[in-house]
């Protein structure tokens, strides 16, 4: 073998023990962030309607459906995830804002599934199938 073979074959063992230790530690996806629903079922969320969700690390879940402001608690365990009660304001809403939010709390309570692609929430039904698509907001 020559030296340069022995060397670059060092360096890139070198490389994999640096590596390694940062690849033990790095965090797995989650849904903790701010998201912007972008799609509810089979339909686009209304671009002037904003439908936002916000995860915290304590399972607390704040955010506004299109019009009023909700708030819940969800249990995550791997790829599931489920909400307690929602509860939310109750101001008038008319229009494409308040079909919006009905859309949305209808899904939220259907949730009991999630994965995340990169800046991408996909929140899906017991069956798998996606109820709400959320895009990274933060």
């Amino acid at each position: 073998m020559s030296r340069l073979s022995v060397t670059i074959t060092h360096g890139v063992a070198l490389l994999g023990l640096m590596i390694a230790p940062l690849m033990a530690h790095a965090e797995p996806a989650s849904p903790v962030g701010s998201w912007q629903i972008v799609r509810i079922g089979d339909q686009d969320a209304a671009s002037q309607v904003k439908s936002r969700l916000r995860f915290a690390a304590d399972g607390t879940v704040t955010g506004t459906g299109g019009c009023n402001r909700l708030r819940a608690h969800a249990t995550i365990a791997d790829e599931r995830l489920s909400f307690g009660p929602i509860i939310s304001t109750r101001m008038a809403c008319f229009g494409a804002a308040m079909q919006q939010e009905s859309a949305v709390l209808t899904k939220l309570e259907k949730v009991k599934n999630w994965h995340r692609q990169g800046d991408v929430l996909v929140l899906s039904d017991e069956n798998k199938k996606t109820v709400l698509i959320l895009t990274r907001s933060d």
